[in-house]
């Protein structure tokens, strides 16, 4: 039986994977095309109407030939053999197309994409709840069409200029501020919705805060959205990967800090609300939770145990791309006895590397645990 009879009995030809999320990127002037995500590894790709026409065509039933033939007869589309070769071996490449006599190859895991937001652990899929999540594209469109000044140097300088003040501000007050949190915090439950209701803001502000800096440097952000992990609110924004893959160090480092300043920034301005508001009133109570609250959420994405945005700036500045990943692949070959080559360097980082995750998270699902506990406790 040859190669030929046998794919067709099983179906065995390369096809299009079933598993990728596809969207419509509607951009004005602009020719029609599509946003494929990979929501395993959080990697993006963006393919025309003709290239994403002709990759349906590989529907694991077709070879070459009919395809070429499909696309005459049914799209009048003429394409030789051997460009269609090429573009498969292209899609096999960057992971669109899946090719069923390689099932090994399928297997592997793709790394998740640099520029993707904090992942939760092995338990993302159960407990993770999406909230909400939408393309930015036109939003932040009619945002630097009405204010064409929040991506320039100034917009940056003046906001830096109120964060710094501020944080003046609240040091001359601290007393008053400490007397606040206490109260809020320690005389009933009332701060959770409103913590919830800013911590949320706060994400959308953050990840505006990334997607404005990528818009800055003309790289397209398919997604911005907002989920609760167990009780932890998160959020993402997710360019697309080559585009963003292709900016120089300096401009990757500006899209990763946009988000944590912009966060800095909302806080800030709560700073102001507090000092505004008179003491004991609704407004003072529901502005001590904005500063608190978002500036404690900040913490997960600046740690590098999550893949944040503390642990992006990690791999940029060690010029280390996936570090965790071969971090954990050293670390489990080591541990199956295969011989594993590395730098002195290399062996130090993925030491600290693989120490810091497992700690890290034995830290975060400890005291995970010991709220669940006290929560069920008489008191």
């Amino acid at each position: 039986m040859n190669q030929d009879l046998a794919q067709r009995i099983v179906g065995g030809y390369t096809r299009l994977r079933e598993d990728l999320d596809i969207e419509t990127l509607a951009e004005p002037g602009q020719p029609e095309r599509f946003v494929l995500r990979d929501r395993d590894s959080e990697e993006s790709f963006v393919l025309g109407k003709r290239e994403l026409l002709v990759a349906r065509m590989f529907d694991g039933i077709c070879s070459i030939d009919q395809i070429v033939e499909r696309l005459r007869e049914e799209h009048a589309v003429r394409a030789s053999a051997a460009t269609v070769k090429q573009f498969e071996e292209r899609m096999l490449k960057l992971g669109i197309l899946t090719d069923p006599l390689q099932p090994s190859a399928a297997r592997v895991a793709k790394p998740r994409s640099q520029s993707a937001g904090i992942t939760y652990g092995p338990f993302k899929r159960v407990l993770m709840i999406t909230l909400f999540r939408f393309d930015p594209h036109e939003l932040l469109d009619a945002m630097m069409a009405r204010m064409p000044w929040l991506a320039t140097r100034t917009a940056f300088g003046a906001f830096g200029v109120l964060v710094m003040a501020a944080c003046v501000l609240l040091g001359l007050n601290g007393h008053a501020f400490a007397h606040d949190l206490v109260t809020v915090y320690s005389t009933g439950f009332a701060w959770i919705p409103i913590h919830y209701g800013v911590v949320i803001a706060s994400i959308v502000v953050h990840e505006f805060g990334h997607a404005l800096a990528c818009r800055a440097y003309r790289v397209r952000v398919t997604e911005i959205g907002v989920a609760v992990y167990v009780v932890i609110a998160t959020g993402w924004a997710w360019p697309v990967q080559r585009e963003w893959s292709r900016l120089d160090k300096t401009a990757r480092a500006v899209t990763i800090f946009a988000g944590p300043f912009a966060s800095l920034v909302f806080a800030a301005v709560a700073v102001f609300i507090w000092e505004w508001a008179a003491p004991g009133s609704a407004a003072r109570y529901a502005a001590t939770v904005a500063i608190a609250s978002p500036s404690l959420a900040l913490i997960p994405t600046l740690l590098p145990i999550f893949n944040g945005d503390g642990y992006l700036a990690m791999t940029e500045l060690l010029n280390m791309p996936r570090l965790r990943q071969r971090a954990f692949s050293a670390f489990m070959a080591f541990v199956r006895g295969r011989p594993v080559s590395l730098t002195r360097r290399e062996t130090l980082t993925y030491t600290a590397m693989v120490i810091g995750t497992l700690g890290g998270w034995l830290i975060v699902w400890a005291n995970v645990a010991r709220i669940a506990v006290s929560a069920f406790q008489p008191h």
